[in-house]
């Protein structure tokens, strides 16, 4: 293998633009055991032919920059007569935004090439074992399979707590079930991990306990990885949430982005107002909901509650560690809030594709209630801005660093204020579109 790549986002369903910044995090982790070269093809297309807005082509590119991205495509230029599709040379706005990219780029070349991205203290662990059994529909041992599924409510659910804590400034890494049954949260020096999968493989939930015992912060939403690669319970975690016991039930199984509209809420999970996480945040569970049972010899503190009483989070301290767990999908219910609600915000500016969605109606608090672990270990943001919705990576060589900067607010900001953390003092700053 010479190197991964994926595609530019440019179809229904998908977060548009930054999308990109989704799907090259995933490359980084493809290509990371085995050091191979992520690349990220752009499919510059002209929008008549399903493609981005021009504007989206710049942003989509920076997407990926920001996460380490060394190696770009635009498939090809064209004539229109020498090729059937993926050509932009009947578009005059396509061509300049590859231009603008490239020239930003070549000023900042030698550092991008060399540089390395900083690693991120936050996990998103992945399982592939929970892939397989979502695709069959299976949740648990006693959900029969059913046909194939184009998507999965808790891989969606991966996806959109990736986008909430990217909007709320923080690095992220994605971390296979195989990373964790090798022990890489450990040697990555990861302090806050998430899982959302009703499966995990046998040979990662001891390590992923060890972990926690260690002094890691885990936020486990609904499945929590309570059963194994062969569809069978499993104990190894349940005393790490200081449950004993916990059943899933299915609302909507296969959400995607485009059916989240169309998903009615099971019910409210509501945290206390002097909850750690999230303190008051209520929100609709969409998707599946999971039944706790706590073991009152654990030492668990009951955080949220559905709109019936019953356990709805938990706190629990194990080892020297913390765990937290969901009975519901937050991540999901923030991006539903936003998704598809465009209208004329985005669209009289880029246009739909670039961004399906409207940021102001992304609820910050629900936000918080996401990223507060995260607050609550101490890991601070590598970049952060003073805008909305704006996002970046840091690129660090020698005695250089280089930080892309996507604008997923769509709308131009000014007087945006960038902080930089555990650098030395600078000695000059320059920005490639302003000087």
């Amino acid at each position: 293998v010479d190197y991964y790549w994926v595609q530019n986002a440019k179809l229904p369903g998908t977060m548009g633009a930054e999308e990109n910044s989704f799907s090259a995090t995933v490359l980084r982790a493809a290509a990371r055991r085995n050091q191979y070269e992520p690349l990220i093809t752009l499919g510059v297309q002209s929008e008549y032919q399903g493609g981005l807005e021009a504007a989206g082509i710049q942003l989509g590119a920076y997407a990926a920059l920001m996460q380490g991205i060394k190696r770009f495509s635009y498939y090809l230029y064209g004539p229109r007569y020498g090729a059937t599709e993926n050509y932009f040379s009947d578009s005059y706005a396509h061509v300049k935004a590859v231009h603008d990219f490239n020239a930003d780029i070549a000023a900042a070349d030698e550092v991008l090439y060399n540089g390395t991205l900083r690693r991120a203290r936050v996990a998103l662990v992945f399982s592939h074992s929970d892939d397989i059994w979502n695709q069959l529909g299976v949740v648990s041992p006693n959900v029969p399979p059913t046909n194939n599924k184009s998507s999965s409510s808790l891989f969606l659910e991966r996806r959109a707590t990736y986008f909430a804590l990217r909007h709320a400034g923080y690095a992220v890494d994605i971390v296979s079930e195989r990373d964790v049954a090798d022990g890489w949260l450990t040697d990555g020096k990861y302090k806050v991990a998430y899982l959302s999968a009703s499966h995990l493989h046998s040979d990662a939930t001891q390590p992923l306990a060890d972990w926690v015992a260690g002094g890691g912060t885990l936020v486990a939403s609904v499945g929590a990885g309570l059963f194994d690669q062969f569809n069978q319970p499993q104990e190894a975690l349940k005393p790490v949430y200081g449950i004993s016991d916990a059943t899933i039930t299915s609302h909507h199984p296969d959400l995607g982005l485009k059916s989240l509209s169309d998903a009615s809420a099971a019910d409210t999970l509501t945290l206390a107002s002097n909850a750690p996480i999230g303190p008051g945040v209520a929100f609709d569970a969409v998707g599946y909901t999971l039944s706790i049972a706590v073991d009152a010899s654990s030492g668990a503190e009951v955080i949220g509650q559905f709109g019936n009483g019953d356990p709805g989070a938990l706190k629990n301290t194990f080892g020297q560690g913390t765990a937290y767990l969901l009975g519901a999908l937050p991540a999901i219910a923030y991006i539903r809030d936003g998704y598809g609600g465009a209208d004329t915000y985005t669209t009289s500016v880029a246009g739909s594709k670039l961004a399906p969605y409207h940021p102001l109606r992304f609820e910050p608090a629900l936000r918080g209630l996401i990223h507060d672990p995260v607050t609550l270990a101490g890991v601070a943001r590598d970049v952060s801005f003073s805008g909305l919705l704006l996002e970046g990576g840091l690129i660090e060589s020698d005695d250089q660093m280089v930080i892309p900067v996507g604008n997923f607010n769509v709308r131009p900001q000014s007087g945006v204020t960038v902080s930089i953390t555990d650098v030395p003092p600078l000695a000059s700053v320059e920005s490639a579109a302003l000087g």
